[in-house]
């Protein structure tokens, strides 16, 4: 039952990854486009914040339940985010894309109006670019092998692979779901584990949010850098380090 439900809750979270950053971009204003795609990864890890100290704090239940209520957590989270998606708009470039452009002009107008824009002329002018956007794109091959074919689609996509590929080859998702044993493999006691566990978590948080401040001031490719130099070097550690 544990394995299934492992399973179900990974197809979910994986569908969960890819959709969030796109469905973000698209109702994001271009000035805060790369601060608010970059939010995802500030949540995600306040999630594992949250899972972590559930963690702690339930070890110290006494009771045949106790193993439960982590899955309790989770069944509640998701439930409000079911429900909070009732309150979502819908992508505008969908909307477009499926010849419902009064719907998305509405839904432009009201994410994008300010103080300073009351009218959303820069919702009127962003619905125009992306029905010209749309257009471009139906009159373009939407294959895997169009990709592959072009050039600078081929670059772009081999760019996105290798950039991904390489930041989980860190093994940083390793260190999220093993923390516990990595630290019970050091000789430390179960509480410490967990405890460890959140403050692990807590750093991976703090790295979120410092990223996330830096990103339209440093540049994309330049912090990447930077994120790796601490990435291997902590797995040096961990693999040199006798246990």
């Amino acid at each position: 039952m544990l394995l299934v439900g492992r399973y179900i809750v990974g197809f979910g979270g994986g569908m969960m990854l890819a959709n969030t950053p796109v469905y973000i971009s698209e109702i994001s204003p271009a000035h805060s486009r790369g601060m608010l795609v970059g939010l995802q990864g500030n949540f995600v890890t306040f999630g594992y914040v949250v899972s972590s100290c559930a963690a702690l704090g339930f070890h110290f239940v006494d009771g045949s339940y106790q193993w439960r209520l982590n899955f309790v957590i989770a069944t509640a989270v998701a439930l409000a985010l079911l429900f909070s998606l009732l309150t979502l708009p819908e992508s505008p470039r969908w909307l477009v894309a499926n010849g419902r452009n009064e719907e998305a002009g509405r839904i432009l107008t009201d994410i994008h109006r300010t103080r300073d824009d009351p009218e959303g002329e820069i919702a009127h002018a962003e619905l125009i670019q992306v029905i010209a956007q749309v257009e471009v794109d139906r009159s373009l091959p939407g294959s895997w092998l169009h990709i592959l074919r072009t050039p600078s689609l081929r670059k772009r996509t081999i760019c996105t692979l290798l950039v991904w590929s390489m930041a989980q080859a860190t093994s940083i998702t390793v260190l999220a779901n093993l923390t516990p044993r990595l630290f019970g493999a050091l000789g430390y006691d179960t509480v410490l584990q967990l405890g460890l566990g959140v403050v692990w978590t807590v750093f991976l948080c703090g790295g979120c949010i410092v990223s996330n401040l830096l990103i339209d001031r440093v540049g994309r490719v330049k912090l990447i850098s930077e994120c790796f130099v601490p990435d291997t070097s902590i797995m040096r550690i961990f693999l040199l380090t006798p246990v």
